[in-house]
């Protein structure tokens, strides 16, 4: 796998592959995340979440938010997904959490997506 050249915010916009960083790409195509080079599959209601953090990066997405569009109990699904896609989990800078209030996917600005090649 290589990197993209251009630089630029991962948005979601159909993109099988979004770089997270260089090392932490998730493949939406296939629903798994490579992550140094070590393949990790997410339980469906997770993957599903991540999904929807994708498409709304930048956002921040309130707990209510999350609760009308089938996820009232986040916190399990949102540890699972700091595991697999920030570099360090216990200090995460890409899926935030703002108390009382929800969660921000903050991709940083070297993310880049690469659009399938297939016609």
């Amino acid at each position: 796998m290589r990197m993209i050249p251009e630089r630029r915010t991962a948005m979601s916009n159909g993109a099988p592959l979004i770089f997270i960083t260089p090392t932490i790409v998730v493949d939406r195509d296939q629903q798994l995340i490579t992550r140094y080079h070590r393949t990790l599959f997410l339980p469906a209601r997770t993957w599903h979440l991540l999904a929807y953090l994708l498409d709304h990066p930048h956002r921040l997405i309130a707990d209510v938010e999350l609760i009308r569009v089938g996820w009232p109990h986040e916190m399990g699904h949102m540890h699972r997904i700091r595991q697999a896609i920030e570099p360090d989990p216990r200090h995460p800078r890409i899926l935030l959490t703002r108390r009382e209030v929800g969660y921000l996917l903050a991709l940083p600005p070297f993310s880049a997506e690469k659009k399938s090649s297939s016609p």
